[in-house]
């Protein structure tokens, strides 16, 4: 099966939006919400009893915006030599934060790419991030410890021209980089980072040009705060989550039904295909 395929049919914005933005260095939507957790975390307690497996509210992230690529596909693009292109796989990428020695300077960050996250269950993509994330941060993932060499060996100054050569390679002219330690669409559909073990309230991140990835989505921390539920004042375990979304690709009203069912499958647990 080819990994990206033609689009049935293009918007007028997004013929345009492609032609005015290049690249996406400019063409950002930031938004935000709040999320009631009260759901999820009974629902995180009953998984991790049941399966023995640490699931937590990333992994829920990662399985709810995979299950709404899935439900909608021409939503899951990116664009390819100044076309918006249909990705074929729901692959998302999160990120991963590791620890350095000595002062804060020394911390880094990586990541890992869950592949067709609309076919696993929430504890399977719990089991999939967890072990190589645990990987990762012990810099035993073969993987991405022969990229992080590869790049080590490459000046400052050629390390940018470098990377936009790459860009072009894999997407562009669809050469397989995987020889050199780069697989080819790297990052997936969507991004997802939880920024709560920082102790942020909430946060954005920019999109990252060379990843063609049009949406990343950051999950803030977690406060006790009063909500109207049922029509009375209640204290409750509330979320801020933030979204970039590259607008060559997603539209207004596509992303407001991205958010919104992302808000809806984050409260409702229950409601995502594969909840086991």
């Amino acid at each position: 099966m080819a990994r990206f395929a033609e689009l049935e049919k293009i918007s007028s914005w997004r013929r345009i939006a492609t032609a005015m933005w290049p690249e996406a260095l400019s063409p950002q939507i930031l938004g935000f919400d709040d999320m009631d957790f009260t759901n999820l975390h009974e629902v995180l307690e009953e998984l991790r009893e049941e399966s023995g497996e640490n699931v937590s509210v990333t992994h829920f992230a990662v399985k709810s915006i995979g299950t709404i690529m899935a439900e909608n596909p021409e939503l899951n693009a990116l664009v390819i030599r100044g076309k918006v292109r249909r990705r074929t796989t729901v692959d998302v990428f999160v990120q991963v934060a590791i620890k350095g020695t000595g002062d804060a300077g020394g911390a880094d960050l990586s990541g890992v790419k869950v592949r067709d996250v609309d076919k696993k269950t929430i504890v399977e993509v719990a089991a999939a991030l967890n072990g190589r994330a645990l990987k990762v941060r012990k810099g035993k993932d073969a993987e991405i410890e022969k990229t992080k060499r590869m790049l080590d060996l490459v000046p400052g100054f050629v390390l940018g021209g470098m990377m936009k050569v790459l860009d072009r390679a894999m997407f562009d002219l669809g050469i397989n980089t995987t020889a050199i330690g780069v697989k080819p669409d790297p990052f997936g559909c969507a991004m997802v980072s939880n920024c709560a073990s920082f102790g942020v309230h909430a946060g954005f991140a920019p999109l990252v040009p060379m990843s063609r990835t049009p949406i990343i989505l950051l999950i803030g921390r977690t406060d006790p705060k009063p909500v109207v539920h049922e029509d009375e004042i209640k204290i409750r375990p509330v979320c801020r989550s933030t979204g970039t979304f590259d607008h060559r690709v997603l539209d207004g009203y596509q992303i407001g039904l991205i958010c919104s069912e992302f808000k809806r499958y984050m409260e409702n647990p229950r409601l995502i295909a594969g909840y086991k």
